[in-house]
């Protein structure tokens, strides 16, 4: 198959169940919509806060990770519980906000999202969950651990108390060889006294660098006390962030089309009709006799005695037509010959098709009797618009003969001999010695019995009856007709040995061509005045 024929058959899948997607679709909204005006409004405030991650490039060796890193920790922490503890405390709130915490891409700014039925309590929330953030700044609050300027206070004091005590020991090393000689000069320094010295002088460097490495610790920290910063304070809102009507209107409107569409295809997967005429010419090696196009939704009324649709057409005669033509030329059909019409189930329009192919046997000049052995549903003589007894019930009682019960129909060359009296039948008249006699002797008097039978599968009688006639035609409906009937009724008939003369595919989509004919055939009955006013 093609991608074409598989996207005609898809869609034609969602227009078969139009009305169901419609339906979910308005549903789903409805919910949306009930579910927007019953939840309560809720508003949003929001606090910009400015993040300066390493001023003076001091903690930025590692180019972009560390600011990253930094966002990302603040992020955690505006969402951790022990901060949401912290604001639901110092807001007297019984339970813990509802917050949020963003970067904002390519900059430094941090936004803090609080929401909550209050407006007021909303704004409050944002605000304070920003101080708490500024006050557990991670680059100088370490808690227990010291940071760098404390190790170094704690070095350079250390470092101070031993060049002071070199310094001493120094002096009193000077002192002790500073005695003059007899010449009057001072004595040269002891080697102890220089090796003081030396130390000295190294304890001074270590104390100066430690001096300046605390300094640049001060001053970086310095800095960094100011890392992050509010920006813009969160106002009062003015109007509720939620729910959001428009919003979940479309987003139910989308999902229940979705619904729609997805539960569409579920029931065409599980439905086992019979969907097209080629699901029919698969399932079966028999003739197609005929194609009746689909016109269930046009009402019927009555004129002149039959059945007519509301724009006054016969029901297309050009189907009926083909298939009058088809059945007399099929093998085996010669005048005089009874044909049987039966379905595998009620419903698929068996009564239609039995009436229409009499009508359009008897419009072709054949003398046609129209024999309803529907018993329980009869329906012949609604559509030709006679009265249903007496009849063949009454005839197998014993109580009319053959020629009162036969009735002529408006249309020439057309009887019917209906059902009558269906109280009861007793199940012994339903007997090849019971009917075959009857259904002789009509067919003798007679072109072309038609005989209008039960559907095949709900009673015994059709089976009866197919071993009575000349030939057998079923009629299928397109989504009535399941398959597995369909297989059991054709199976049902070759074991009984019936004469199946073709198929009838009831409700087929319309086609082109019938259209064409129906329009000629409105045109062709118009008179010349109505034939201008179309015209023009």
């Amino acid at each position: 198959m093609s991608f074409n024929s598989e996207l005609k058959a898809y869609f034609q899948i969602v227009w078969r169940h139009k009305w169901l997607i419609a339906i979910c679709s308005v549903a789903a909204l409805a919910v949306a919509l009930s579910l927007s005006y019953v939840l309560p409004p809720a508003y949003s405030a929001t606090t910009t806060l400015r993040l300066s991650p390493a001023p003076g490039g001091v903690f930025d060796s590692s180019g972009g990770i560390w600011p990253t890193r930094l966002s990302n920790t603040y992020v955690e922490i505006a969402n951790s519980g022990a901060v949401l503890d912290e604001v639901a405390g110092q807001l007297n709130l019984d339970s813990r906000p509802k917050v949020s915490a963003e970067l904002v891409a390519e900059t430094e700014l941090l936004k803090v999202t609080a929401s909550h039925r209050d407006p007021a309590i909303a704004r409050d929330t944002a605000n304070t969950l920003a101080n708490v953030l500024i006050m557990r700044d991670p680059l100088f609050n370490k808690g227990t651990t010291p940071n760098a300027s404390q190790t170094l206070e704690f070095q350079l004091r250390q470092a101070k108390a031993d060049l002071e005590v070199a310094q001493a020991a120094y002096n009193a090393a000077v002192r002790a060889s500073g005695s003059s000689d007899s010449t009057g000069a001072s004595a040269p320094p002891s080697p102890q006294a220089d090796e003081l010295k030396r130390t000295v002088a190294l304890r001074q460097d270590i104390y100066g660098d430690l001096l300046q490495r605390y300094e640049n610790a001060r001053a970086n920290e310095q800095l960094r006390a100011n890392a992050l910063t509010v920006f813009e304070a969160a106002d009062l809102p003015e109007s509720p962030t939620s729910p959001k009507r428009p919003l979940n209107a479309a987003l139910g409107l989308m999902g229940g089309l979705l619904a729609g569409i997805i539960l569409a295809f579920v029931l065409e997967a599980m439905d086992d009709t019979l969907r097209s005429v080629e699901d029919v010419q698969e399932l079966t090696a028999l003739p197609l006799l005929g194609q009746v196009p689909d016109r269930r939704q046009q009402p019927l009324r009555r004129k002149g005695g039959l059945a007519a649709y509301a724009d006054g057409r016969v029901p297309p005669e050009s189907a009926y037509q083909q298939l009058r033509a088809r059945l007399l030329l099929s093998e085996g059909i010669a005048s005089p010959a009874s044909i049987l019409i039966t379905s595998a189930e009620p419903g698929a329009g068996k009564s239609t098709v039995a009436a229409n192919l009499s009508v359009a046997l008897a419009e072709a000049g054949h003398r046609v009797v129209a024999m309803d052995m529907d018993f329980r549903r009869p329906s012949l003589n609604s559509i030709l618009n006679l009265p249903k007894s007496p009849g063949i019930t009454d005839i197998l009682h014993r109580k009319h003969t053959l020629d009162e019960v036969i009735a002529d129909t408006p249309l020439p060359n057309l009887r019917l001999l209906p059902s009558g009296r269906t109280s009861y039948v007793p199940p012994e008249w339903m007997t090849p010695s019971e009917l075959g006699p009857l259904i002789r002797t009509v067919r003798d008097d007679c072109d072309y019995l038609v005989v209008d039978a039960p559907a095949y599968l709900s009673v015994a009688d059709p089976t009866v009856l197919a071993t009575l006639v000349d030939c057998v035609v079923v009629v299928t409906s397109l989504r009535h007709t399941e398959r597995k009937h369909i297989r059991l009724t054709l199976q049902s008939l070759t074991e009984v040995r019936a004469k199946v003369s073709g198929v009838v595919v009831n409700r087929a989509p319309w086609s082109r061509l019938y259209a064409y004919y129906s329009e000629r055939a409105r045109r062709a009955g118009r008179s010349p005045a109505e034939k201008k006013t179309a015209t023009l």
